[in-house]
C-alpha cells in the first residue's frame, strides 16, 4: 500500500504494520460514528445506551449491545487462558488459567513480566493451600478445574477434593461503557465465594502475599526490569491511618487502616501488634509489610496479653527452685541450641546452664474471661516434668510441652468451661 508523505526527510513509500493498524482503526471508529448518528430529517431524540443479554427494544432511541457471552475453559485448554484486569490507563495484572498473577503491567511498563512469590492461598484449620495449579510446590495447592471468561470478569472455580468448602473466584475491574471516568479506577477486584458443604463449623482464611520491594535500607530487585520502581524507603510508613477528603480534610472512612512492619526492632514490634488488633477490632485493615511464612500461624486476632516477661524481674510470679534464676533471660544461653520464635525481649530459659535445675514459676490468680488462653513454648516434650500447667481449684485442667525443639511454638487452650474462675499459670 503507498502513502503520500509531505516531510522534508527521505521517507519511505511503504506503510509498515503499524500505520495501517492506526488507519483501519481510525476508518472503523469513523464508521461506528457515522452510524450511531442519526439520519438528516429524523427526529433528534436522546439515544439511550445500555449493555443487555436481551433482545433488541422496539424503540428506535436505544441502542442495545449484548453483553460478551463467557467461555469455559478447562483441562490442557487453561495453559493457554489468561486476562487483563485493572481500571482504563491504570496498568493491569493478569490472571492465568492456573490463577496466578502471572503478568503486572503497572509500572509504565508493557513487557509481560511476573513477580515471584505472588501467591492467593487459603488457610483451613491448620493447613495452608496455594489458591492455583502449582507442579512441584512445596505445599499443598488446590488447582484451577474450570476459567469462565468474559471480560471484564473472569470466573475460577477450585478442585478443593475432599475439604469441606468449595472456593469460586471473580475477578474484575470497574468497567462501565461509556463512563471514562468510573472506568479508569486504578484497582482490580477480587471476590472470593467459600461455601460450607459441611455440617460443621469451619476456620478459613483466604491470604495474599506479594514479594518485599526493599530491605534493610537497601534495593531489592525481585524481579528484573523493576529495579528503578523500587525505592529503599517504604511508601507508607508504619503505623495507623484514617482516609480524608484531600480538600475538605473530613474523614471519609470510618474504618481505619494500620501498616504493620515487621522487620521493626522488637520492642517496638509488641505495642505495633496490639494496635493493628485494636484496628481489627473496629472493622479497619491491617496491611502487614513482611511477614515470614509462619506469622500467620502465630498471628492470633483479639487477644489479650495478660501476662509477659518484658521487664528487670518476675514480678508477682512465685518462683520455686534454682531453673529460672532470678529474672527472663533474652535469648540463648551459652552452650544452649539456638531459642527462637519468641516475641518482644524476653522469655523464659531453665537452661542454667544446663538442663539440671529444677523448679516452678507460678503466676498471680487471674479471672478466665475468655475462651481461650494462648503462649509460646519450646523445649522437651515430657508431660509432667517439663511443661506449662493450668490449675483451677487447685487441679491441673491443662496442660502443654515443647516438641523437642528449642523454638517457641504457639500453643493455646480452650477454657470455655473455665469461664468467670480464678486460675494460675505454672510452669
Amino acid at each position: 500500500m503507498k502513502r503520500e508523505c509531505s516531510c522534508s526527510g527521505h521517507c519511505g513509500d511503504e506503510l509498515n504494520r503499524r500505520e495501517f493498524l492506526q488507519i483501519m482503526l481510525t476508518g472503523a471508529a469513523g464508521t461506528l460514528l457515522i452510524h450511531a448518528l442519526p439520519a438528516a430529517g429524523e427526529d433528534e431524540q436522546p439515544t439511550v445506551w445500555q449493555v443487555s443479554k436481551g433482545t433488541l427494544p422496539s424503540s428506535p432511541s436505544v441502542r442495545t449491545y449484548p453483553a460478551q457471552t463467557p467461555r469455559t475453559y478447562q483441562g490442557k485448554n487453561l495453559e493457554y487462558v489468561l486476562m487483563p484486569i485493572g481500571g482504563i490507563g491504570t496498568g493491569t495484572v493478569w490472571l492465568d488459567g492456573r490463577g496466578r498473577l502471572s503478568v503486572w503491567q503497572v509500572f509504565n511498563n508493557y513487557t509481560e513480566e511476573g513477580l515471584s512469590q505472588t501467591h492467593f492461598a487459603l488457610r483451613l484449620g491448620g493447613e495452608i493451600y496455594l489458591l492455583e495449579t502449582a507442579e512441584d510446590a512445596e505445599m499443598p495447592a488446590l488447582p484451577v478445574i474450570s476459567y469462565e471468561g468474559g471480560y471484564p470478569v473472569a470466573r475460577l472455580h477450585y478442585d478443593t477434593g475432599d475439604l469441606p468448602v468449595g472456593v469460586t473466584l471473580e475477578a474484575f475491574n470497574p468497567l462501565i461503557p461509556l463512563d471514562a471516568f468510573h472506568s479508569s479506577l486504578p484497582c482490580a477486584i477480587f471476590r472470593w465465594t467459600v461455601r460450607n458443604r459441611s455440617r460443621r463449623r469451619v476456620d478459613l482464611r483466604l491470604l495474599l502475599t506479594l514479594p518485599r520491594s526493599w530491605q534493610e535500607g537497601e534495593a531489592l530487585a525481585a524481579t528484573p526490569g523493576y529495579e528503578r520502581y523500587i525505592s529503599a524507603t517504604p511508601i507508607l510508613p508504619p503505623g495507623a491511618y484514617t482516609l480524608r477528603d484531600r480538600q475538605t480534610r473530613r474523614e471519609v472512612s470510618p474504618a481505619p487502616l494500620y501498616h504493620l512492619m515487621l522487620t521493626q526492632p522488637d520492642f517496638r514490634l509488641l505495642s505495633q501488634i496490639s494496635a493493628a488488633v485494636r484496628t481489627l477490632e473496629q472493622g479497619g485493615v491491617v496491611l502487614v509489610t513482611a511477614p515470614e511464612s509462619r506469622f500467620w500461624q502465630e498471628w492470633q486476632p483479639r487477644w489479650e496479653v495478660f501476662e509477659d516477661f518484658e521487664g528487670e524481674n518476675y514480678g508477682k510470679w512465685q518462683v520455686e527452685g534454682t531453673a529460672f534464676g532470678t529474672r527472663p533471660h533474652t535469648g540463648t544461653t551459652p552452650g544452649q541450641q539456638p531459642v527462637s520464635g519468641f516475641w518482644g525481649k524476653g522469655l523464659v530459659n531453665t537452661y542454667l546452664p544446663n538442663d539440671e535445675p529444677q523448679g516452678t514459676l507460678t503466676s498471680p490468680p487471674f479471672t478466665i474471661r475468655k475462651r481461650y488462653i494462648g503462649f509460646l513454648i519450646g523445649g522437651g516434650a515430657h508431660p509432667g516434668e517439663t511443661c506449662i500447667n493450668l490449675i483451677v481449684d487447685g487441679k491441673v485442667v491443662r496442660t502443654a510441652t515443647g516438641r523437642n525443639n528449642e523454638r517457641l511454638e504457639p500453643y493455646e487452650w480452650n477454657v470455655a468451661e473455665f469461664l468467670g474462675k480464678q486460675a494460675r499459670i505454672q510452669i
